[in-house]
């Protein structure tokens, strides 16, 4: 799945929303590039994002050593590592990256005194990331910033108890003057982005084109919902536009609501993003 995650958010295609006609798609051919790995950790559902042409940033839910081949405690939440880029343009394997501590940090109610988010009551706040960081903004020196939406989950075992979630912002900063070859800094910008109620827009990923960010939510039901702000302004909501009923909208739907599901664009989990310019 994180390989399927990963091969899409790469080779990206975009198609009208408006569109009426239909075309099927079939896949010509594929390459086993080999195991995305730093030697001696394992790292769980990894997405890549392009920092300028020659660095790729993996972010990574649960990371934990390894030793002789086993994985060993502590379990860390979520996890980053720089790879270089090939000429070609594909991530290389070689990851290189802190796996000590969450890259996206754990809130106070989060059950943060520990790396896993596990509480005392055998509770769980994973706090895994499930797309990439969306860069909004590049300079030609390197320095750059993106975000990062993740649902505000509690488990027990595998199951959800806050259901439905709100899903917090994260700021993702990187200045190579400042950083050098460490990763990001991260803030988190607001514990709660979107509420409960809202589709959580950016979680399932996005995409920024021509200076506007189109941000994608997995709903309820496993359909795909779409977002869209000017990339400068996706700290406000109140700038935000929303696909229903086949027009953009100031309006925000509540959570699930009807006509604001994208159409055959998941089969559960994974699909194609479709925006609209």
């Amino acid at each position: 799945m994180a390989a399927q995650r990963i091969s899409a958010l790469i080779s990206l295609t975009a198609f009208l929303l408006a569109r009426t006609t239909t075309a099927t798609f079939t896949i010509s051919s594929s390459v086993l590039l080999g195991n995305a790995a730093e030697a001696g950790i394992t790292r769980d559902s990894c997405t890549t994002s392009r920092y300028q042409s020659t660095t790729a940033l993996w972010t990574c839910r649960d990371t934990q050593p390894v030793v002789n081949g086993i994985a060993q405690l502590p379990l860390v939440s979520n996890t980053a590592a720089w790879s270089a880029i090939s000429s070609t343009g594909t991530p290389l394997l070689a990851q290189t990256g802190q796996y000590t501590a969450p890259f996206y940090p754990l809130q106070s109610s989060q059950c943060g005194s520990n790396t896993a988010g596990a509480c005392s009551n055998g509770d769980r706040w994973p706090n895994w990331p499930d797309s990439p960081v969306l860069i909004t903004i590049a300079y030609p020196n390197g320095d750059t910033g993106g975000f990062t939406w993740i649902n505000n989950v509690e488990l027990s075992g595998l199951s959800q108890i806050n259901d439905p979630a709100p899903a917090s912002m994260y700021y993702v900063e990187y200045q190579p003057v400042r950083d050098g070859t460490n990763l990001p800094q991260v803030t988190l910008w607001a514990e709660s982005f979107w509420e409960a109620t809202d589709d959580p827009y950016g979680v399932y990923g996005g995409v920024v084109v021509s200076g506007t960010a189109y941000l994608y939510a997995i709903r309820d039901d496993h359909t795909v919902s779409l977002a869209k702000v000017a990339a400068a302004s996706v700290t406000n909501t109140a700038d935000y536009s929303y696909w229903v009923n086949g027009a953009w909208t100031t309006t925000r739907p509540a959570r699930g609501a009807s006509g604001s599901a994208i159409p055959n664009a998941s089969a559960g989990g994974q699909g194609t993003y479709y925006y609209s310019t």
